[in-house]
């Protein structure tokens, strides 16, 4: 028997004297984590996660930071009072409710706000949404592209993307009231 078999028997032996004869092993013990969505991978030299930095700019799994800046604090989330228009919109797969406030002046959306109950995606481009048309005429607001809101926000999975539609359906809705 070589010297290593012999110290790996003699070990053993040990952990079990010093647990009081209870059998102390890495086989009792539970898995290390899998890496995934919200554990980061280790790295491989150091067995440790990476530096914060080094990390995409991608959090809470599929979601971007500025979707996640727009979720916990969004711009203009409240009623217009004295509003030219609103306009409102559901979805009714998942009970989502957005309404959309706009002030027009000359032609021109002069404030946007909105007041939602739903999900984060829909908060995430309502908040997005009044900044970008903010400024613009109705016409251009009605042009307004999924893909360019899409796009800045670092993209939603399939199952959320109705956030758009619920967003451009209020916009549509509000700008009907003035033409």
């Amino acid at each position: 028997m070589n010297q290593v078999t012999q110290n790996v028997k003699d070990i053993k032996p040990r952990a079990q004297q010093a647990s009081g004869g209870h059998r102390a092993s890495h086989e009792d013990a539970p898995p290390p984590p899998r890496p995934g969505p919200l554990l980061p991978a280790r790295d491989q030299e150091t067995s440790q996660a990476p530096d914060q930095a080094e990390q995409p700019k991608v959090a809470r799994g599929t979601y971007s930071q500025l979707f996640w800046e727009h979720v916990r604090q969004p711009h203009n989330r409240r009623a217009l009072s004295g509003a030219s228009c609103t306009g409102e919109s559901r979805y009714p797969r998942c009970g989502d409710r957005l309404t959309l406030y706009l002030n027009i002046t000359d032609g021109r959306i002069t404030e946007a706000s909105f007041e939602a109950r739903a999900c984060a995606p829909v908060i995430a481009v309502a908040s997005l949404g009044v900044q970008r048309i903010t400024g613009l005429t109705l016409n251009e607001a009605r042009e307004l592209s999924i893909l360019e809101l899409d796009r800045e926000l670092g993209g939603l999975p399939p199952s959320k993307r109705h956030a758009y539609l619920v967003f451009l359906e209020s916009l549509q809705n509000a700008a009907n009231q003035i033409s």
